[in-house]
């Protein structure tokens, strides 16, 4: 289901935000979220179009 999200997102969306627990960050990073660190209420992002 993530990975159609992800594939049709970019019509719509510049970027997926993430909030994960701790546990969850390494399946983000695995499918190429990176981590963010200046946001408190975002762990992880993944740019769908630059």
């Amino acid at each position: 289901l993530l990975v159609s999200v992800i594939t049709h997102s970019s019509a719509w969306f510049d970027f997926l935000n993430t909030h994960a627990p701790a546990q969850a960050w390494p399946f983000y990073e695995r499918l190429g979220f990176r981590p963010v660190y200046d946001e408190p209420r975002v762990t992880h992002r993944l740019f769908c179009s630059l």
